[in-house]
């Protein structure tokens, strides 16, 4: 059982690892069944009930770009022509989008493999994922070092619909242990050409949804377990602050870092769990 202490820095970890590219859900589980000798389930539970935390600095980092969402009128016709719609029209159907497409993909890969916990094939999807980043930047800092900045203008800018259900396709297989869901959506972001920036903005955006959807299907189907009011306020509260302070530390990176060493070292971040999984387990 979760004391006050453990769910501190448990919050902690968790939001901290919610917005780079490691699984926040597997750090916690780990960290807590090493450490603190929580059982699977305890740690799970804790683990998605503190994403609560993560939404909550999402929804103030957001607020301006939310406040314009829900009262915004979109139209079909926004569909065939995304990326010279309205901004906060073409932001909506991004939302919309991803997160039917993240359902049609993440909910039978969680019924299926919710009763196991095999991290391998997940840190070895992102590790793939990561590597390709890594050659990427690489080649871009061979080729063209002096037009590398996340500004340039062979960059996209506007997110098209094609996009939109391969970003929403990719958030779906989070669901899988060991896929960091920052860093599948970050990393098909930045694969596809967007400046950091934008990819950083649109997977934290996206996640606002899904963060809800995850939670409420989690709980619908396993239940709240031995977790207290008080152990979920201070893990809420902890994940709450280390993300606001981490989104915002990516945001400043994602600006003023150049785009092959910000695709680099995503794509390092999303190698490394499955470099030490390999090394020492």
């Amino acid at each position: 059982m979760l004391d006050l202490f453990q769910a501190l820095v448990l919050g902690i970890i968790q939001g901290i690892t919610a917005w780079i590219p490691v699984s926040s859900k597997t750090q916690v589980i780990l960290f807590g069944k090493v450490f603190f000798g929580l059982d699977f389930m305890t740690a799970v539970s804790f683990a998605l009930l503190v994403h609560v935390g993560d939404l909550a600095a999402t929804l103030v980092l957001f607020r301006n770009e939310i406040r314009g969402f829900f009262q915004t009128r979109p139209a079909l016709s926004d569909l065939r022509s995304m990326e010279t719609a309205d901004p906060e029209r073409s932001l909506f159907w991004f939302v919309v989008i991803s997160v039917i497409f993240s359902g049609l993909i993440g909910l039978p890969l969680y019924l299926h493999t919710r009763d196991a916990f095999s991290e391998l094939p997940g840190t070895l999807f992102l590790a793939v994922v990561g590597t390709i980043l890594v050659i990427l930047g690489g080649i871009m800092w061979y080729s063209s070092p002096a037009t590398g900045s996340a500004d340039a203008p062979a960059l996209k800018k506007r997110i098209s619909l094609p996009d939109t259900i391969l970003v929403g396709c990719a958030q779906g297989l989070a669901v899988i242990p060991g896929i960091s869901r920052s860093g599948i959506t970050e990393s098909t972001l930045l694969l596809r050409g967007y400046s950091p920036k934008e990819a950083v903005r649109l997977s934290f955006f996206m996640s606002i949804p899904m963060i809800v959807l995850s939670i409420s299907t989690f709980f619908f189907l396993e239940g709240f377990g031995t977790l207290t009011i008080s152990v979920a306020a201070i893990g809420i509260t902890a994940a709450f602050l280390a993300s606001f302070i981490t989104m915002n530390t990516m945001l400043v990176l994602a600006e003023k870092v150049r785009f092959y060493i910000f695709n680099i070292g995503i794509g390092m971040l999303a190698v490394l769990p499955f470099a030490l999984q390999v090394a020492f387990f």
